[in-house]
This record gives C-alpha cells, structure tokens and sequence, in this order.
C-alpha cells in the first residue's frame, strides 16, 4: 500500500482514541488526520472506525490494519535503532597489501585510520613479489 503516512495517523487515532490526540503525537493539525482517515477509508473502500460519542471505535477491517500498523511502526522504531547505533561506524576486516618499498609511505596513513576506525581490523601484507588478489 502506498499510504503509509495515512496508516500510521490510522493507528495513532487507535492508539490515543480521538482525533486530537493523535494529531497531537503526530504534531499536526486534526485536519490532517481527518484527512487521513479520509483517504485511507476510501483507499481500503470500507470504515476503519465507527464514530460515535466515545469517540473513534476500530472495525473488524480497523483491528486487522491496527496489527498491521503497529507491527510495521515497531519495525521501523527498531530500524531507526540499528541504524542509529551503527551511524558512522565501519568494523571488520580491511585487507591492506602493497610493496615493501612503500611500507614506510603508507604507515602513517594506515595509523590514522586504524585510530578513526577502531572496530575494523587491518591485515596488512607486503612484498617484493606479484600478489594475486583474485585467489585471496
């Protein structure tokens, strides 16, 4: 489905059970989640939720988009995570080979990386011979 922006207000009015407290954890105004709502109804071609006194009660069609929504919002929350635990940080295995000739050039820079780059182990190899990098 292309709208996930209208299924995740769809869950936050499940959620806080009226129209402003969803806007309010969304941090829009109620008219964009009404027409969230909106569109999302039209969309799926049926209610997603029964408007009465009470407030915002899920349909049968509602229950089954709110397991939906809200296995594909902790999904995202825990992507978010990784990918905030892993920003900027490269580790493993860096393989380094080069002449012995130019080992002394390119100390210096190899020690800088290793200092910016802690969690990558280097596997330095030199030699005055060919190395066929192809058969590892």
């Amino acid at each position: 489905m292309k709208h996930w922006s209208e299924i995740r207000t769809t869950y936050f009015v499940a959620q806080t059970g009226s129209i402003s407290g969803a806007a309010r954890a969304l941090g829009v105004h109620r008219a964009t989640i009404l027409r969230h709502l909106d569109v999302i109804e039209h969309e799926l071609g049926a209610k997603v939720f029964l408007r009465d006194g009470k407030g915002y009660q899920l349909t049968e069609l509602g229950e089954d988009l709110l397991r939906v929504a809200k296995l594909t919002d902790e999904q995202f929350n825990d992507f978010a995570r990784r990918a905030k635990s892993q920003q900027g940080e490269l580790e493993g295995e860096f393989i380094l080979t080069s002449l012995d000739a130019l080992a002394h050039l390119l100390m210096p820079a190899v020690q800088l990386f290793s200092q910016k780059h802690p969690k990558i182990r280097i596997r330095w190899l030199t030699s005055a011979e060919l190395m066929k990098l192809e058969y590892g």
